[in-house]
């Protein structure tokens, strides 16, 4: 019983949130296998989940970290992902065109959650589905040149949009 305590607690406290009937997917780390990118995270989602890809790896950066285009359905109900940093370089960090119900983005620890060094809009959001849900919780889009400074964020969604600390 007291172990259960702990993985709560964890959760709620050191993870930011709590999503009750999860799966999840940490990836990243010095000996991170098969799971080291975003991209690898989800994909092993468990299809029709709950889905949360969670990095504690203070940045990521690299192919699978970025330039990730999501436009075809996933399978998955929710995916939630939890990061500390990420390093674009070249391009962008993330494109989501109707791919999943419920997104959500998040720092760390009730951290922020920075994407930086974006040559493109940095994160584009589109859903078509007056049910679907963007959540976007502690993030900081920087280094976005001035030419797409007014587009570091795109979010065109005819469902709810929720941004906190954005």
């Amino acid at each position: 019983l007291l172990w259960l305590v702990v993985v709560f607690l964890f959760e709620f406290c050191c993870a930011g949130l709590y999503i009750p009937g999860h799966e999840t997917v940490y990836i990243g780390g010095d000996d991170c296998g098969s799971l080291c990118t975003i991209e690898e995270g989800i994909r092993a989602c468990p299809l029709n989940s709950r889905c949360w890809v969670i990095s504690d790896t203070d940045y990521l950066y690299g192919p699978g970290n970025m330039n990730i285009t999501l436009d075809q359905p996933l399978n998955l109900t929710s995916l939630m992902i939890s990061v500390n940093n990420v390093i674009v370089g070249n391009g962008f960090f993330m494109k989501i065109h109707d791919a999943v119900p419920e997104f959500v983005f998040t720092g760390n620890t009730e951290a922020l959650a920075r994407i930086v060094n974006s040559t493109e809009t940095a994160m584009e959001l589109r859903s078509s589905d007056p049910n679907s849900v963007f959540r976007l919780i502690h993030l900081v889009i920087n280094g976005v040149p001035s030419e797409h400074l007014s587009t570091g964020l795109v979010v065109d969604s005819k469902g709810t949009v929720e941004l906190e600390a954005v």
